[in-house]
Parts: structure tokens; C-alpha cells; sequence
């Protein structure tokens, strides 16, 4: 029995009363040995990784499902119940050996303190996820946080921590370990902000895919509880969740978590974004200082708008404009990508098509030239990567080589993709006299 259970994950979950009283039948000697524990209560969710709203439909499957409420009768039965169950845990359960979870979604403050009262009952726990809502709630977050700190021996003291006595650059130091900065832990896939229809949004890198659980939350890795998309608490959670309580602290405060936020994190505006509107976004949402304190930021240009190519080419120069008048070159790393072209190209058969993206892959690159004293650029050109390291020496000079020291490495080139088409060198020479023409005008 004690490897049975101390070897197995377990999941309760309760719609009615009756199915809490398993916990008041099972053995004291099962209970002793348990390890791993989720209940869901009342709650019955989308399964995680899965959209939250599906096609044609306003709301989730389960949005209907009954909540736990302060005036429901049903609530008020089943609480009664839930004190009975964690009395009778307390009194079996080994300090720091059991990793719990609680999923339940409820409607009002005093239902979720009365909940997680009798989670308090328990000893000290190895690891304690909660969760009380199905969307952000800051009170049903605090009292989940409250209770999970404090089952895990984790609780903060009365006494604040005086941050900000530290020197500025220890406390700038300490901020880079936060979600303001891009290695925290989370997962990897979070690491870029991107600029999503004039918004900022941490999700993954393929930009389509809509936020899904991080599988990793609870111990079960089910019945989402990430504290990003709920009022929840996870200490294993590997969604990134920026802390926007920072810039509510202080003016300093504020500072210096926008200075730590702008420095640290690459700024993706990518193929969901028209990049006639990047100008607009710039100057109206950010300010010159946190302009000049960017140090990375990708365009990701889409397939419409590498065909379109002469009707985005002024824009685009707009863009790089404004990035010389207002941003701070010499720190700045520029990253260009295309790689959305690269399944178009793939179908085409003529000369013409492919020296139509051709160049606008160089004119792209070419209104570049205006940055004088660009830390980095990273050219990505699917379906002409030898190009990539023309165009780059072409705008940073000779010497300059992406892939060396600290810059990152370029991936591997595959296949005749890699290989220049036989035009290239009349193409070549065209394009360059034209720019070097426009450019002593």
C-alpha cells in the first residue's frame, strides 16, 4: 500500500458533496504515504493545451459549469464537507512530502477565503499550487499566493525587504532576474515581447499559436492553473508573467523597471502588425528614453508584404528613419527576418518571381545604410542565405561577420537553397548602382 500510493499521482474530482467523503474512507496509512494530490472542485475546465474558445463559439465548452458562490446552496453543502476532508488530512499527512494542488474556480471573496482556510489546516507542504478563478483576479490571486507561501514555509515577513537602500546597479542587477528580463526562468518560448495589433504581448514565437497551459503548473500537469491566464498561484509555472506592479511602486521604481524591461528583452513586431503602423506605435507608446535604452528588435516581414514590397518600401524607410533619429545605435542589435517567403518560394518555377523577392530582400537590407554605427545586424533570408552575409558587409562593412564571437550564430545553409541563382551577379551589380547613385544624391 505505501508504495501504491506514495509512487502514484492522484486526482479527485468533485462536482457534489458525496464525492469529497473518498478522503474521509481512505486509510491513514494511504494518506500517510500519498505524494502527489490534485482536487478539483466544482470546476471543470478546457483540457490543458487545448484553445479556450473554440471555432464558432463565444466561450469556453465548460464556461456554463457552476462555480463556487457565497449564495449557492450547493457551495454551502459542499464547504461544510471540505472542512471534515482537511481536518482529517492534517491529521495523517507527513510534513513536506506531499505536493498539492487545488482547482476551483469561485465567485467572491469570502467563498475563496473559506476554501483555503482549511487548506491552512494542512502541515507544511513540498509544493502547493491554487487556483481560484478562470481569469486574472488581483484579491483571489493574493489570497491563493497568501496560502501557498505560507503552506510551503515561503511566507514574506511584516517587514518589506529595503530595495531600494541597494546601490542602483545591484538593483538593476536584481530586476534582470525578474520576468522583466528575458532569462527567468520561463520557458524559452517566451523570451521575445512581440508587438501584436499596437499591443504587448509575451507568447510564443510562432505568434499564431494562441496562449496555451505550459503543461508544467502542477504536478499532475493538468487542469490549468498558470497565474498568467488565471487567478491562480504556481510555483512551477514556466509561463512569463510581466510584473506590472513594479512601475506602480515609485517614479524611481518605474525607472528603472523600464529601463530594465526596454535593455533586457527583444522587441518583436511581427507579420500581425502592418508596418505602415510601426511608426505610429513608436512615437506614441513609448517615450525617447525608452527608445535610446532598446538594445534589440526584430521585423519580421510577412509574405503580403514582401510582394508588396513597393508599396511598404516607404514606410519602411519611415521606420528606419525614426531608428536613427531616436534610438541609440551603437548598442542597438537589428534583426531582419523574412522566413514566411520561404514556403511561397518554394512553388515558383520562374526567373521573374524569385528576382522579384530577390530585391526586395536587398532593398529591404539596403535602406539600412543610414545607421551608421549599428552594433549588430542579422540578416534571415530563407531562400537566399549567401545573400545574407553580402548584405550584411554591405551596410556594416567588410570586416563585419554576424556569426563570430559574441553575435549569434548563423544556422547552416541545406541544399542548392543556399546557392545564388545564375542572375545574381548582373542583379548584383544593378542593385548596388543604384543605391550607391541614390545614396551621393
Amino acid at each position: 500500500m505505501a508504495f501504491f500510493y506514495g509512487k502514484n499521482k492522484f486526482q479527485l474530482l468533485a462536482k457534489v458533496q458525496d464525492d469529497l467523503e473518498v478522503l474521509l474512507t481512505l486509510p491513514g496509512q494511504a494518506l500517510m504515504s500519498m505524494t502527489s494530490l490534485l482536487i478539483r472542485l466544482n470546476c471543470w475546465p478546457c483540457l490543458p493545451g487545448y484553445d479556450e474558445v473554440p471555432v464558432r463559439r463565444e466561450v469556453c465548452r465548460t464556461y456554463y459549469t457552476p462555480i463556487s458562490k457565497e449564495w449557492s446552496l450547493i457551495s454551502l453543502k459542499y464547504l461544510s464537507m471540505w472542512t471534515a476532508v482537511f481536518t482529517r488530512l492534517a491529521n495523517f499527512i507527513q510534513p513536506g512530502r506531499l505536493s498539492f494542488t487545488f482547482i476551483g474556480d469561485t465567485k467572491g471573496f469570502r467563498v475563496a477565503q473559506d476554501i483555503c482556510s482549511s487548506i491552512k489546516l494542512l502541515p507544511c507542504l513540498k509544493t502547493c499550487n491554487i487556483r481560484l478563478g478562470r481569469s486574472p483576479d488581483y484579491e483571489l490571486n493574493k489570497i491563493a499566493r497568501q496560502t501557498a507561501q505560507q503552506q510551503t514555509g515561503k511566507l514574506i515577513g511584516a517587514q518589506p525587504f529595503r530595495f531600494i537602500h541597494l546601490p542602483q546597479e545591484l538593483r538593476q542587477h536584481i530586476l534582470s532576474f525578474t520576468h522583466l528580463g528575458p532569462d527567468a526562468g520561463f520557458d524559452s518560448q517566451y523570451k521575445n515581447i512581440a508587438i501584436v495589433k499596437n499591443r504587448i504581448q509575451v507568447r510564443c514565437h510562432s505568434f499564431a499559436v494562441p496562449w496555451k497551459c505550459c503543461w508544467h503548473c502542477n504536478d499532475t500537469k493538468s487542469n490549468c492553473c498558470c497565474p498568467v491566464a488565471r487567478a491562480a498561484v504556481s510555483e512551477g509555472c514556466l509561463c512569463r508573467r510581466i510584473p506590472a506592479e513594479l512601475f506602480c511602486v515609485s517614479k524611481q521604481m518605474k525607472a528603472e523597471a523600464e529601463y530594465a524591461f526596454f535593455s533586457l528583452n527583444c522587441f518583436d513586431f511581427n507579420m500581425d502588425m502592418d508596418i505602415r503602423d510601426v511608426v505610429s506605435f513608436l512615437t506614441n507608446r513609448w517615450s525617447k528614453k525608452n527608445l535610446r535604452s532598446i538594445r534589440q528588435i526584430r521585423f519580421v516581414f510577412n509574405d503580403d508584404q514582401v510582394w508588396a514590397w513597393e508599396e511598404m518600401r516607404p514606410a519602411w524607410r519611415k521606420v528606419v528613419e525614426l531608428i536613427e533619429q531616436d534610438f541609440n545605435i551603437e548598442s542597438l542589435c537589428l534583426i531582419i527576418n523574412t522566413e514566411q517567403s520561404y514556403d511561397t518560394c518554394l512553388w515558383m518555377r520562374d526567373d521573374d518571381s524569385l528576382r522579384y523577392v530577390y530585391d526586395a530582400y536587398c532593398q529591404i537590407a539596403l535602406e539600412l545604410h543610414i545607421l551608421h554605427g549599428l552594433r549588430d545586424l542579422h540578416l534571415e533570408f530563407p531562400w537566399f542565405r549567401k545573400l545574407e552575409v553580402l548584405l550584411e558587409k554591405k551596410i556594416m562593412g567588410d570586416d563585419y561577420d554576424s556569426s563570430v564571437g559574441r553575435k549569434r550564430r548563423k544556422r547552416v545553409s541545406f541544399g542548392s537553397v543556399s546557392e545564388l541563382p545564375h542572375w545574381h551577379a548582373a542583379a548584383w551589380g544593378k542593385i548596388m548602382r543604384d543605391h550607391d547613385g541614390a545614396s551621393d544624391d
